[in-house]
């Protein structure tokens, strides 16, 4: 029998939860889902902090945690389709 999933908690402010479940409301890729859930998606979220020039994901890496930009700048570097993310001349595959 498999366990069922019990998603995480991290510890944030009511503004902070409300302003994720808020965002999730609106965002097309959980705006359908059902708005319980965009609570438990926040209270799963923690926050992360990022330099600049800090890569936050590769074109290739296998994706493993949900991003949403709350305050700041993020360059998103786009590849011709098909582009091996291994390609030795990735920088000249840029679309």
């Amino acid at each position: 029998m498999l366990k069922e999933f019990v998603p995480p908690v991290f510890p944030k402010s009511d503004e902070a939860k409300g302003k994720l479940v808020k965002l999730f409301g609106k965002s097309f890729l959980t705006k359908n889902i059902e708005a319980k859930n965009h609570t438990v998606l926040a209270e799963a979220m923690f926050a992360k902090r990022y330099k600049n020039d800090d890569v936050i994901i590769r074109y290739g890496d296998m994706g493993s945690e949900y991003y949403v930009l709350a305050v700041g700048k993020v360059k998103v570097t786009v590849y011709h389709p098909g582009t091996n993310p291994f390609d030795p001349k990735l920088s000249e595959k840029i679309a």
